[in-house]
């Protein structure tokens, strides 16, 4: 990337206090390793500074961290439950809903069936009470019908991993549109997308991950073990374990940075899929087989054979007397 699109990323993140990472139904085992690691780098930042303050006391520290750039609320969203990607560290803090502020109560609800709809709030217990009281002679309200749920989202900043339309994030973009349309979107994808403030075509990388450190470096951010496992794994399963053609000497160097990190390898090598041999005695045997296959050809008899050549048999004898110069004799 260059230096102008990695400052306007660098003011984008720092300013930013409330950021949603979004990650793709079709996103790649690579892009949520990359997006993980990108939230659990941010939430680090965090837990350095509650540490840095904690020595201070109560209300020093509540507003420090109010007023602190680098304390920030960092989210993970998909609209997908289950990735396949059981081998990354992180999971467990995707959410598939947007929205976590408001408390919603939905019911069926007909105007005919409802004479009234009051609250009150009972200070003592410090409980809210909704009553929807029905006409006369109809049957009140079935409690089964009744449903809770997390509304409302606000956001600084908006991070998308592989979503390659907003339409395809379903529950997380409908509803949602107009923050979408006036938040910060920076968009990680193998292309350049149609949508985002910054768009990063990752194609020239070896992976979305590599692109990623290229980034954290640059905010100067420390890695630690889990987002460095991470962003280890994006890389090698991206780069089928360092044999892609886009695997060069920037991606080992950052591989080395990484493990140097305390980075975990979790991807393991792709086995033996039975197509070439297995073992030295299967190489051995096909060898043999692929010799045979290639002895020479002699035009008059087939095959030749390549056994040890036999010595042709004298027309005389060892033991037969031989005249010799002078007329002697010796056997």
């Amino acid at each position: 990337m260059d230096e102008s699109k990695l400052n306007h990323l660098k003011n984008l993140i720092t300013s930013a206090q409330n950021i949603i990472i979004v990650i793709g139904e079709e996103a790649s085992f690579d892009q949520v390793a990359s997006a993980l690691a990108l939230a659990q780098l941010l939430s680090d930042t965090n837990h350095k500074n509650e540490q840095f303050d904690s020595s201070l006391d109560s209300n020093t520290v509540e507003n420090a961290l109010a007023d602190s750039k680098d304390h920030k609320q960092i989210r993970l969203a998909s609209p997908k439950k289950s990735l396949g990607t059981s081998q990354l560290t992180g999971m467990e803090g995707i959410s598939q809903e947007l929205g976590h502020q408001s408390l919603t109560i939905s019911f069926d609800y007909s105007e005919e069936k409802v004479d009234k709809i009051s609250y009150h709030i009972g200070e003592e217990a410090g409980k809210f009470y909704l009553t929807v009281k029905p006409r006369v002679g109809v049957e009140p309200l079935d409690p089964k019908t009744v449903k809770y749920s997390l509304t409302g989202a606000e956001a600084d900043l908006l991070v998308l991993f592989g979503v390659s339309e907003l339409d395809k994030l379903d529950q997380l973009y409908f509803g949602y549109e107009e923050l979408y349309r006036n938040t910060p979107l920076i968009s990680f994808h193998v292309f350049e997308t149609d949508f985002g403030t910054v768009k990063i075509d990752t194609s020239p990388f070896s992976s979305t991950a590599e692109a990623v450190y290229e980034l954290v470096s640059h905010l100067t951010l420390e890695i630690t073990s889990d987002p460095a496992t991470n962003l280890l794994a994006g890389i090698e399963q991206a780069s089928n374990c360092f044999q892609s053609r886009t695997t060069n000497a920037e991606t080992f160097a950052i591989v080395s940075d990484l493990l140097k990190r305390g980075a975990r390898r979790v991807i393991k090598p792709k086995v033996w899929s039975g197509t070439g041999p297995k073992t030295s005695s299967d190489v051995s045997s096909k060898m043999t087989k692929k010799t045979e296959a290639i002895r020479p050809q002699s035009k008059l008899s087939g095959n030749l054979e390549l056994t040890s050549a036999k010595t042709p048999q004298s027309t005389k004898k060892l033991n037969q007397t031989v005249p010799v110069d002078g007329g002697k004799k010796f056997r």
